[in-house]
């Protein structure tokens, strides 16, 4: 996956993120992090416009959790008021993943083990999606590409190509960028 727009991905002042479309084939996308988006070691996060819990992100619910889990995304603390309104548990959602908070994520049923099953119920109960939601969000760094994989009971990550493709299949010639022959100076 490489980072080509036809118009910059939209930010604003009433939507501080970056978005774009994907691929209506990675419905489970919910965005890339690319670490040299803007340069060398610049990175950027574009969410998948279409996702069903980017859609529920609210520009207030996303300040508030940028201010309120500066330090930790622990949400313990916060649970009544992540889960009592869909703007904040969708962006609490995106900025734990955001964060590659596994460790936290994987300890969170021993701690709380009904917040994680009630917060993916309030996001995707009104939604046409599988028994199991999940999420995923591809990462491209110096190290290599992965694909994180969060849903209600665990957090894994794929760096194999072959099953990342299970999970983003090739999409369709309108959504890719075929690189032509180079040229070659005639009588080689």
């Amino acid at each position: 996956m490489v980072p080509i727009w036809l118009r910059r991905p939209r930010s604003s002042p009433s939507r501080p993120w970056l978005d774009s479309k994907y691929p209506p084939e990675w419905g489970e996308l919910c965005g890339a992090r690319f670490q040299w988006y803007a340069g060398h070691d610049k990175p950027a996060l574009v969410w998948n416009r279409s996702h069903p819990v980017v859609r529920q992100v609210r520009l207030l619910a996303w300040e508030w959790c940028a201010r309120a889990f500066h330090i930790s995304v622990d949400p313990v603390p916060y649970r009544d008021k992540l889960l009592s309104e869909r703007a904040m548990a969708a962006s609490w959602l995106l900025q734990c993943i955001a964060q590659d908070s596994q460790l936290l994520w994987n300890g969170l049923p021993e701690r709380d083990p009904k917040f994680l099953p009630e917060l993916f119920n309030l996001l995707f109960r009104t939604r046409k999606v599988p028994a199991s939601p999940r999420l995923l969000l591809w990462v491209a760094d110096p190290k290599g590409e992965k694909l994180r994989i969060v849903d209600s009971h665990q957090w894994g990550v794929v760096e194999d190509d072959k099953i990342v493709r299970q999970h983003l299949p090739t999409p369709p010639a309108a959504w890719t960028i075929d690189q032509p022959e180079p040229l070659r100076p005639p009588g080689l």
